[in-house]
């Protein structure tokens, strides 16, 4: 493929890597969703979209620039008119139902009694149903880095005018108003739990296993939510706060009014409670997305007797000839070992593989500095923690995380979560006020400081360090 891009204008200082396990062909989604305009609408997508992957995980690198410009967008179109971003939400809102009525009779095909050419069709089929007929939000995740920095700075000037404590107000306005689809499964089995002693009940766990086919899965691929998942969270489910999302509604409306916000700052906040619910749901997106790919890709592997992990490694577009043995399988292995993939405008529009694609991705990390005392960062969860550091960079590593620890991340995501409910407190090197760490750590009531750039970098395993959430600051005591 011809390089149509200046890889050159890409530097350390002018770009957001977010770091996640994750292989091409189930992260394509995604990559073509970011730089997709969703429905075609006056939102903005990012420019240009770059994915790094190696051995199954994945370097996501776009410009600040685009963050700025998407978020900054986004704010302006939502005080102009209001119904731009809503009415848009209510189109996602029913073709979201679709797509889960789409999965669920999706998932009920068997595709060892369907012909190759008839497995190419519900590849297309797949593709085209989640690309088009769904989409993705992409600038939800623009908006969401720009509204954090923005948010901080309007609450940081009111606070400094009015002599009040800018962390406890914004942890007020960006408090969760709605649940997670984790706290959706959780609600669903207590009230199946309620109802043990019913003989329905086993019947009853089958269908919640069911309906929640696709909850651990991720852009790493597929992973079954088996019946001792259910029997393990059982075991340690805990009722929640009917009242906590309500409680929350009132005192974000009861403080804005106390304190006669602007106008921006109000529709951040309004937008933030719009995006978490949103973004979440798009989480759902991806996992059912994965579970369907994943059911392919295996029947593919089981045909023509290629590796199911190289396969991982494909596009969309290229299934076709592995089935058709026209693909150079050797391409894949390379691919393994470095590849950057290019997309704008929805389309992929470039593709580097191997030293070209290693040094690029060492030329924009940022390195970590183990000189440092202490790291700052924004405040997502408030409270202080003191502990040893675990870094999990990913999934593989979340194990190593007990009771107690400092778990340290580039971003969270929902396979984190058992991890997250084990430590003390969170840093990661990225995120915004609508982010996953953001989110689950003010469910959990444990610290969060994010966006510290370097905290995977500069921390290690079993370093001691004091987390103020109140303030931002990690204090590295050994």
């Amino acid at each position: 493929m011809a390089k149509v891009i200046d890889l050159e204008k890409f530097s350390n200082k002018n770009v957001s890597i977010e770091h996640a396990d994750a292989c091409p062909v189930f992260f394509e989604m995604t990559m073509v969703g970011f730089t997709s305009r969703l429905y075609g609408t006056k939102l903005p997508s990012y420019e240009l979209g770059i994915s790094y992957f190696k051995k199954d995980e994945v370097d996501y690198i776009t410009l600040l620039d685009d963050q700025q410009r998407i978020g900054k967008a986004v704010i302006e179109e939502y005080i102009k008119n209001k119904a731009i971003v809503l009415d848009l939400y209510e189109k996602w809102l029913v073709n979201f139902k679709k797509m889960m009525v789409f999965y669920y009779d999706f998932l009920m095909v068997d595709f060892s009694k369907i012909s190759d050419r008839g497995i190419i069709q519900k590849i297309k089929e797949l593709h085209h149903f989640y690309s088009k007929d769904v989409s993705m939000p992409g600038f939800i995740d623009g908006f969401m880095f720009y509204a954090e920095k923005r948010l901080n700075a309007l609450i940081g000037e009111f606070c400094e005018k009015n002599g009040q404590n800018s962390v406890e107000i914004i942890t007020v306005l960006t408090a969760p108003t709605s649940n997670s689809f984790f706290n959706e499964e959780e609600n669903d089995l207590l009230k199946i739990l309620a109802r043990k002693k019913n003989k329905n009940f086993t019947a009853e766990v089958k269908k919640h296993i069911e309906k929640y086919s696709w909850l651990k899965c991720s852009y790493a691929g597929y992973k079954e939510f088996a019946a001792e998942d259910v029997a393990d969270e059982m075991r340690k489910i805990k009722k929640q706060d009917k009242n906590l999302f309500l409680n929350n509604k009132k005192k974000k409306a009861g403080l804005i009014k106390k304190l006669g916000l602007g106008e921006e700052a109000v529709a951040i906040v309004d937008l933030s409670d719009i995006l978490i619910k949103w973004q979440d749901q798009r989480k759902q997106y991806t996992h059912t997305y994965v579970a369907l790919k994943n059911k392919i890709l295996k029947e593919i592997s089981k045909r023509t007797g290629v590796v199911f992990n190289l396969l991982t490694y494909l596009l969309n577009h290229e299934l076709e000839n592995i089935l058709k043995g026209k693909f150079n399988i050797s391409e894949l292995a390379k691919r393994r070992e470095g590849v950057l993939f290019v997309h704008k405008k929805g389309n992929l529009i470039d593709m580097v593989i191997g030293e070209e694609a290693v040094n690029f991705i060492t030329k924009v990390s940022v390195e970590g500095k183990r000189d440092l005392e202490e790291l700052k960062g924004s405040v997502a969860s408030v409270g202080i923690a003191k502990g040893r550091v675990k870094v999990v960079t990913s999934v593989k590593y979340l194990d190593k995380v007990k009771k107690g620890d400092i778990l340290v991340a580039p971003m969270t995501r929902p396979e984190y979560l058992p991890g997250m409910k084990k430590a003390a407190a969170i840093i990661t090197d990225d995120g915004g006020i609508t982010c996953h760490a953001a989110i689950v750590s003010r469910e959990l009531g444990i610290p969060c400081i994010i966006g510290t750039k370097i905290a995977t970098k500069t921390l290690m395993d079993g370093d001691l360090v004091e987390v103020d959430a109140n303030r931002g600051i990690i204090k590295i005591v050994k």
